[in-house]
């Protein structure tokens, strides 16, 4: 596994970049958690989805980021010393023995939540499972491009990377439709890479950015908009090689079209 230094984020321990770490406060109890500046958006989202997902906000006094020091036990730089990494709620996550895993508050679907903002979660880990610890994999760019993703992220409605279920497979449709199928998306519900990179290419194509690891509502009502008026012009073009007036085809496309809210 490559070290952050190797994924471009400069020197950790012993000589950690202090003048690029900054607070971020989240949370429903405002934690404040010092990291590196380009992922502070993305540890907010963390934290939120975290706790809606638990149903439970995490303690301030519990919960930290940076620290300038190595692994323990180790000479290795600890992520920590980056602004990489952040502990939740340590006491009642503690590091852990040989699996089977104890006993955390963290939810089930805390490691897909944590893959969803580019962070690998400490309680998958295989030799001692490490609950309270979640570290940031990507590199500066990557924080950098999952940024306009976050976008309205407030919305509750917003589907994400790892989402699953018939909303997603509705999206997944609509994309195949907006594409006229080239190419090919499996409607499965499963919001994957192939999902990811289908909306990009649909937001490009709409103006709304770039990212593809969430399809907020506003996108998402955007594709069935395109969608509905190419079926509305669809339907005038076989109505004008019939016997019916452009009067009536012009007052339908117009009423149609108004309904659609398509400036």
């Amino acid at each position: 596994m490559s070290s952050a230094a190797d994924r471009g984020w400069g020197p950790g321990w012993p000589n950690a970049q202090t003048d690029k770490i900054v607070t971020v406060v989240c949370g429903a109890n405002q934690l404040r958690l010092p990291v590196r500046a380009e992922i502070g958006p993305l540890v907010a989202a963390l934290v939120r989805d975290l706790e809606r997902a638990r149903g439970a906000p995490f303690r301030p006094d519990w919960s930290w980021g940076f620290a300038n020091r190595a692994i323990r036990g180790t000479s290795t730089p600890s992520n920590h010393s980056w602004g990489l990494a952040i502990d939740l709620d340590a006491p009642d996550n503690a590091m852990q023995g040989p699996p089977p895993p104890g006993r955390n508050t963290m939810p089930r679907s805390t490691g897909k939540i944590a893959a969803r903002y580019g962070f690998r979660w400490g309680g998958a880990y295989t030799s001692r499972p490490d609950p309270m610890h979640f570290e940031y994999m990507g590199s500066p760019a990557d924080a950098e491009g999952l940024a306009p993703d976050l976008d309205g992220q407030e919305n509750e409605e917003m589907l994400r990377k790892g989402d699953d279920g018939p909303d997603v497979k509705t999206l997944q449709r609509n994309l195949n439709a907006f594409h006229r199928g080239d190419p090919k998306l499996k409607a499965d519900g499963d919001f994957g890479d192939l999902t990811e990179s289908s909306t990009a290419a649909a937001k490009r194509k709409l103006g709304l950015g770039s990212g593809g690891r969430t399809a907020s509502v506003e996108f998402q009502l955007k594709l069935v908009q395109v969608l509905g008026q190419r079926h509305v012009r669809e339907v005038a073009r076989r109505l004008r090689s019939r016997d019916v007036s452009e009067e009536e085809i012009d007052r339908a496309v117009d009423e149609a079209l108004g309904e659609l809210r398509i400036e």
